[in-house]
């Protein structure tokens, strides 16, 4: 984890929040592009390798399908469940193995629907086409992916997409900060911290300047957020704050474009409304933000 400098305003912290955002976004966009071309070459190696440069046709009970229509339609499918799996989720890109496993069950689900539609509309697709397509499609997405990791690494170093993150707990901060030291691959670092109990010197904090701004109070996280253009709130030891006030501190940082960790045994702050996902390496949860109905 970095040093950090000293904070110099909120409106250039806040600017510093939003470039990072918006070369995430950028990144986003470039990979779904580049999974985009792949999935089309696959569909299109597919039917080559299959029937060559010739006309191809799949038998319907009345008809006959060129493939020049079903390979874009597969495509389009498969492209779509790599989007509804959020297999482009920047929470997710350049960390970890769930990056590949969406990839894999997209790639899968892409298949198993591709087939059953093939049943239900009595549609004799070819087996070599299909088999061509979906293993060189799968190989080619995760070799590309790989590529783009290379890529989000070098980029980590020079600290492009690194979070900006604000810790919350009491002495239990000792071991988090140690474990985010040592955990290169999360690229955090630290712009505030919020202590909910004791009177221990934040400034012994491993890796942590002694510049860096810090309130005693949660009610005033979302002000430190402000201040520091946090993006990304590690909760640790936070019995202090109770259940309750677990669940207002996520209120009061919707919209705020924050993501939260918290630490297993607050899980209960989640309830019917979130979706958790672990971290890797690190003894926290993600908590998705609320969805709502129609949103």
């Amino acid at each position: 984890m970095k040093n950090p400098e000293a904070v110099s305003t909120p409106d250039a912290s806040h600017l510093a929040r939003l470039s990072i955002r918006s070369r995430r976004q950028r990144l986003r966009s470039r990979i779904q592009l580049t999974d985009a071309v792949i999935v089309a070459l696959s569909v299109c190696t597919g039917d080559l390798v299959r029937f060559g440069l010739h006309d191809s046709y799949a038998h319907a009970s009345d008809r006959e399908i060129p493939y020049a229509y079903i390979s874009p339609a597969i495509a389009v499918l498969w492209f779509a469940t790599l989007h509804i799996l959020q297999s482009t989720d920047a929470r997710i890109i350049g960390v970890g193995a769930e990056e590949y496993s969406r990839i894999v069950k997209a790639t899968f689900i892409s298949f198993g629907l591709t087939s059953i539609i093939a049943v239900l509309t009595d549609t004799q697709l070819s087996r070599g086409y299909l088999a061509v397509a979906f293993t060189a499609g799968l190989a080619m997405l995760l070799f590309g992916r790989w590529v783009w990791r290379l890529r989000v690494q070098h980029d980590y170093k020079l600290g492009r997409y690194e979070r900006r993150v604000i810790v919350v707990g009491n002495s239990s901060l000792f071991g988090l900060l140690d474990l985010i030291n040592k955990n290169e691959s999360l690229h955090w670092r630290v712009v505030g911290i919020c202590r909910t109990k004791g009177d221990w010197d934040p400034s012994l904090l491993p890796g942590v300047d002694s510049s860096i701004p810090m309130v005693d109070d949660w009610r005033k996280v979302r002000e430190l957020v402000q201040q520091t253009g946090a993006d990304t709130l590690a909760i640790t030891g936070a019995h202090a704050i109770g259940m309750k006030g677990m669940r207002e501190l996520s209120w009061d940082l919707e919209g705020a474009e924050v993501d939260i960790f918290v630490a297993p045994g607050l899980l209960d702050v989640a309830g019917p409304r979130m979706f958790v996902r672990p971290l890797a390496g690190m003894p926290l949860i993600h908590i998705d933000k609320p969805r709502y109905p129609g949103s």
